[in-house]
């Protein structure tokens, strides 16, 4: 793949045009890469609000009515919906549950059980499960 930089002074400001041949997998790859490499979440803890770089959140996960963000430095509050972070978090972002997904680039292990539930266990040691609905993705992603 020939890749040029051209500077178009007509194109709003922080706005990347990519161009090519084709739609291909390829292609989409690396915008979907480009589109969700500076996504931030904005988080809420001790009245105080965060703009929190995705790279930085090991895991989504709702409890009550509140969706939490939780970081190697703490959990925040945030106003998005688990659906919409699904849709707008990088490809190393997995759901595995109704109520959770969590980044793959924070698991230290994980294993089977014999009921269909995967244990995660991540860096940090803490621990979740999947459930059995999302079995079939999460093979396809960590097996």
């Amino acid at each position: 793949m020939k890749v040029q930089y051209q500077t178009m002074a007509e194109l709003a400001r922080d706005t990347l045009l990519v161009g090519a041949k084709e739609k291909s997998p390829q292609v989409m790859s690396i915008i979907q890469n480009i589109e969700s490499h500076h996504f931030s979440v904005r988080g809420k803890f001790l009245d105080k609000h965060y703009m929190i770089p995705s790279a930085h959140c090991i895991q989504f996960f709702s409890k009550g009515k509140k969706i939490y963000v939780r970081t190697t430095e703490s959990e925040f509050i945030t106003a998005y919906r688990l659906y919409e972070l699904e849709q707008k978090l990088p490809t190393h972002f997995l759901r595995i549950s109704h109520t959770e997904i969590i980044n793959i680039d924070f698991i230290d292990h994980f294993s089977l059980s014999k009921n269909g539930l995967v244990r995660i266990t991540f860096s940090d040691k803490q621990q979740t499960y999947s459930s059995r609905r999302y079995l079939k993705k999460i093979k396809e992603i960590l097996l």
